[in-house]
């Protein structure tokens, strides 16, 4: 999502060059993933510097390992592409799609080590912090 926004914004509304626009989506990327942490944090009661915290440990490894994969991929594509080409938009979205690929690993791995917390299914959460999981994954019962 920080990365749509911050080209979108950086190239289209802006005008700015090739190094500003990487800079502008780096930037919105980190913004975006941390604020998609802390947010759901603090809804569940966590103080805003506990939640900010726990957003930089959790979310910096893959939100860097997406972006600097993402945004070279994208540079090595369409680098020189102007925001009315077919190739700027495709670039666009095949980069994204390698980034997340190279941060799923990541992500894994983080959840594996327990420094974040995977996703539950909807429909199993009981409104515990959590997702009413317990560490091995399977619901917890009351």
């Amino acid at each position: 999502m920080g990365e749509v926004v911050g080209i979108t914004a950086a190239t289209i509304i802006l005008g700015f060059s090739t190094l500003w626009v990487t800079v502008v989506m780096f930037a919105l990327a980190y913004a975006f993933g941390y604020a998609l942490t802390v947010g759901p944090l603090m809804q569940e009661g966590v103080s805003l510097p506990t939640a900010a915290r726990d957003a930089f440990y959790s979310e910096t490894p893959s939100i860097t390992v997406m972006e600097v994969t993402a945004i070279g991929t994208d540079l090595l594509l369409a680098g020189g592409a102007r925001w009315t080409e077919p190739l700027f938009w495709t670039a666009l979205f095949f980069s994204l799609t390698v980034g997340f690929a190279a941060a799923y690993p990541v992500n894994a791995l983080l959840i594996g080590f327990g420094v974040k917390e995977g996703m539950g299914s909807p429909a199993e959460m009981d409104g515990r912090a959590g997702g009413g999981r317990t560490k091995g994954g399977e619901a917890g019962s009351d």
